[in-house]
């Protein structure tokens, strides 16, 4: 009993590669032992059956050196298929992009800019800048500046600087705020993604 002492949860976090032959010393201890399992219900046709289930458990499992090649397959695969993608977007989809330039400029630009390929682990999208006051042009610390309509907002610190890291994409408007001063909106910020987006602001002392 306590060599084949796992229990479900225990089973359900094994390995794959590890799990066949855990169930099959199960199976060969149920087999040696299978007249005094008798009274718990487990019978010879009990055992035939989870024989059965292993193995077909263990032809859908590839070992790790499969797993491994058919990962790397899958990598060189996906790898091909987005140098393809490339090289359509560069030979038709580029050029066919031109011929809308001149009646469609709002369209050709939204699509150059799309065009562009920002790899997310690399960069990150940020709005940051420097707070002051109108009056002497002194820095402003402490202030609180918040993204419109989202959860995103930061602090400035002793020279005026704030750093919303990551920031959402699009076009807000920011607010900033602290005591002593004319809170200020302003509209139409462009956020754009993976670039680092910078916004001062001065605001007036109450």
């Amino acid at each position: 009993m306590q060599e084949v002492n796992f229990s479900y949860s225990d089973l359900f976090k094994t390995k794959d590669d590890q799990l066949t032959p855990r169930c099959q010393n199960i199976h060969n201890a149920a087999t040696t032992n299978i007249a005094s399992l008798a009274p718990y219900g487990i019978t010879a046709a009990t055992v035939a059956t989870l024989l059965t289930t292993i193995n077909n458990y263990q032809s859908k499992v590839p070992d790790p050196r499969n797993a491994a090649a058919q990962k790397a397959t899958i990598r060189i695969n996906l790898k091909n298929l987005i140098k393809e993608t490339g090289t359509i977007l560069k030979l038709q989809m580029d050029k066919t992009a031109v011929g809308f330039k001149s009646a469609n400029p709002d369209f050709y630009n939204t699509y150059k800019v799309n065009r562009i390929i920002i790899d997310p682990s690399k960069t990150t999208t940020a709005l940051k800048g420097i707070i002051t006051s109108s009056a002497g042009q002194t820095f402003v610390a402490g202030a609180t500046i918040a993204i419109e309509g989202t959860t995103s907002k930061a602090t400035t610190n002793q020279f005026g600087e704030y750093e919303i890291k990551p920031s959402p994409v699009g076009t807000f408007s920011i607010t900033a705020t602290i005591v002593n001063f004319n809170s200020k909106t302003l509209s139409g910020i462009i956020i754009k993604q993976g670039q680092i987006n910078k916004q001062d602001i001065s605001i007036n002392p109450v």
